[in-house]
């Protein structure tokens, strides 16, 4: 069982070697086995999703689903205006410290004890999907839409700019169902 939140992510520790010093409680079953690079914080820092593989379920994918890039280019330019005042300066930095957060997707090959970050530049990440019988296949959700790699996330397409994806699931692995905050 994962547990995720804001600045960590819990794995149960059943029966194995203790995966972390840092327990929720000393009778805990649950161990952290990711930290958060930017402790706890709005939603744009929380990890997002934690999926297991159903074909392979040593296969794990967590996901920090990030404040996007684009409204950051814009403060930038903004910031860097000669009429800024010392006040908007200020204000432009908290707003790209806000909106720099950056989206991560991370795999586990050995059922979550590890994680390995998959390095690339991601949309922002609401949800992550993993096809029912092909661990490398994924669907990430994101506010631009939907995403699809075969890979193992390393390179992703968009498969429909449908905005706002929150969930997406599968009955058969076939049929493939997104929702959005529209419907």
């Amino acid at each position: 069982v994962f547990l995720n939140e804001s600045g960590y992510v819990w794995r149960t520790n059943t029966g194995e070697k203790l995966l972390s010093d840092r327990l929720i409680l000393e009778s805990s079953p649950l161990a952290m086995v990711m930290e958060s690079p930017y402790g706890f914080g709005p939603p744009d820092t929380s990890w997002s999703s934690v999926v297991i593989s159903l074909s392979d379920p040593n296969v794990v994918y967590v996901a920090m689903k990030g404040g996007g890039q684009d409204e950051s280019r814009t403060d930038r330019q903004e910031d860097s205006s000669k009429g800024s005042s010392a006040q908007d300066k200020l204000l432009n930095q908290l707003k790209r410290a806000q909106t720099d957060q950056k989206q991560a997707l991370f795999r586990s090959e050995d059922g979550g004890v590890s994680f390995k970050e998959i390095d690339d530049e991601f949309p922002v990440i609401n949800v992550l999907f993993v096809h029912p019988s092909e661990p490398n296949t994924i669907l990430v959700g994101s506010n631009d839409g939907l995403y699809r790699s075969t890979d193992s996330g390393r390179l992703l397409a968009q498969v429909s700019n449908q905005r706002d994806v929150v969930d997406i699931n599968s009955v058969d692995g076939g049929l493939l169902l997104a929702a959005t905050s529209a419907g």
